[in-house]
């Protein structure tokens, strides 16, 4: 991968392999593919109006998941998974980050409260 500089000057900068690939993420994934189904709220019209949709799981670990949705989710929404057939822990997630994909949208939800809980609790509810 080669970083271009901006209008003032033209850095060009190759990142090493070794650092491209390596992994940062504080938790190991763990391959998913469920249906899912969470909530937010939305401002649509300039009022507040709670939304529920859902979703594929594409991987899980300790602290979030990855996800495939039609809704247009955009990093900080606030998921609420509800829903007792889910196979994710009930509870919360933040949207961290999204990527385009045609007409879905793949993003990574953080959970939030104790993680390893979480991760035992959605391995449990894939039985």
């Amino acid at each position: 991968m080669t970083i271009g500089g901006g209008s003032m000057r033209n850095l060009n900068y190759t990142v090493p392999a070794s650092l491209e690939s390596s992994e940062k993420r504080k938790y190991k994934r763990e391959p998913h593919n469920a249906v899912i189904e969470f909530s937010l709220n939305d401002i649509e019209l300039h009022q507040l109006k709670k939304i529920t949709a859902g979703g594929t799981t594409l991987d899980i670990s300790n602290g979030g998941i990855s996800l495939r949705t039609d809704y247009p989710i955009e990093p900080g929404h606030v998921l609420i998974f509800n829903n007792g057939k889910n196979p994710v822990p009930p509870g919360v997630g933040i949207v961290k980050w999204v990527i385009s994909e045609g007409a879905n949208i793949r993003g990574g939800v953080e959970f939030v409260g104790e993680p390893e809980v979480s991760f035992k609790q959605a391995m449990q509810n894939l039985s």
